[in-house]
């Protein structure tokens, strides 16, 4: 698989099956745009550096974002 596939699963999979929020919600919570967020859902963009950790973060703990930061 390649990596392009890689990040529109895992960002797919991130927001839709594990947080259950919307794309906007998601976007808010983790601080970037929601086009960013569906610019990398449709692979034209690919997260990288410090969003790219985040998201690894997130796919293995869905609550950790709320946690640390008081929202849940």
């Amino acid at each position: 698989m390649g990596v392009r596939s890689e990040i529109t699963i895992t960002v797919s999979k991130t927001f839709l099956f594990c947080t259950g929020l919307s794309q906007a919600e998601f976007a808010r919570s983790i601080g970037v745009k929601k086009a960013t967020l569906v610019n990398w859902e449709q692979g034209r963009r690919r997260p990288d550096g410090p969003a790219r950790v985040l998201l690894a973060l997130i796919a293995k703990d869905p609550g950790i974002v709320q946690r640390v930061l008081g929202e849940g």
